[in-house]
């Protein structure tokens, strides 16, 4: 899990400030066409396509996704921190659950419960698998998973053939 540090408000030097020391800021301004970010070794580290998904299929992906809002604020409790399980440790919440919600829901088909990976364990669907809103949620993302793992195939055919690799 990545920690991200808050500011400094002692005015010693953050994070950023000290990378600085040593490696030099890319000064690439606001991106507002199609472009490919590489490292310095040119593997692909982004692709921006901005607008290329339609307003409307952002909007329904979204309203799937507020969806979900009950079912991720479910997960966090609000008693007192030193009672959170470490898988809720680091939610910052907004106010009234902000417009998504936030939390943790495990959407996987199948897997095997925690210390049980032999062939003769039995597999575990999720409990939140099953629901309506889990459901309607896969449902709205299928049509663009496949569209960006066909921009994927077309662009970075390595990073799709590894992605494919690692999931079959």
């Amino acid at each position: 899990m990545a920690k991200a540090s808050p500011p400094n408000p002692d005015g010693s030097p953050s994070d950023t400030e000290r990378l600085q020391k040593y490696f030099r800021a890319a000064k690439i301004g606001k991106i507002s066409v199609p472009a490919t970010i590489v490292d310095r070794e040119g593997n692909i580290v982004t692709i921006y396509l901005p607008n290329i998904l339609s307003p409307s299929r952002v909007n329904f992906v979204n309203s799937a996704t507020k969806d979900l809002r009950n079912l991720l604020l479910w997960t966090i409790t609000s008693s007192s921190a030193q009672n959170l399980s470490w898988r809720s440790q680091g939610f910052v919440v907004p106010e009234e659950g902000g417009e998504f919600g936030a939390g943790r829901i495990t959407v996987s088909p199948a897997y095997f419960m925690q210390r049980h990976e032999r062939l003769q364990d039995s597999m575990v669907t999720s409990a939140s698998y099953g629901s309506v809103e889990v459901q309607h949620w896969l449902s709205a993302l299928s049509t663009t998973e496949f569209f960006w793992n066909a921009i994927t195939a077309a662009l970075a055919p390595d990073l799709f053939e590894a992605g494919a690799t690692a999931i079959s």
